[in-house]
């Protein structure tokens, strides 16, 4: 049985999608209070996000392009609170 590489980065952008949505609320409940998180981490995820988008733009797996594109957004929000609680 042969599986596609746009079908394990749809598989795995959805696991990871779904893992992080009840950080995702977490974080927006908690945006005032953000001193303690990491703003380099976050740029990191920010960057890895970028070329995982970029992946897949490449490889035509609109799904990992999505949510990666989303991604970035939350990741750079998160970036902007973290700044601003400082």
């Amino acid at each position: 049985m042969s599986v596609s590489v746009p079908i394990l980065l749809d598989l795995g952008n959805i696991l990871f999608f779904l893992g992080s949505l009840p950080q995702l609320y977490r974080t927006y409940q908690r945006r005032q209070k953000l001193r303690d998180l990491s703003i380099m981490s976050w740029l990191i995820h920010i960057f890895a996000s970028i070329c995982f988008f970029s992946a897949g733009v490449l490889s035509g797996a609109w799904f990992t392009m999505a949510v990666n594109g989303f991604n970035v957004s939350y990741a750079g929000v998160t970036a902007y609170w973290i700044n601003q609680a400082r």
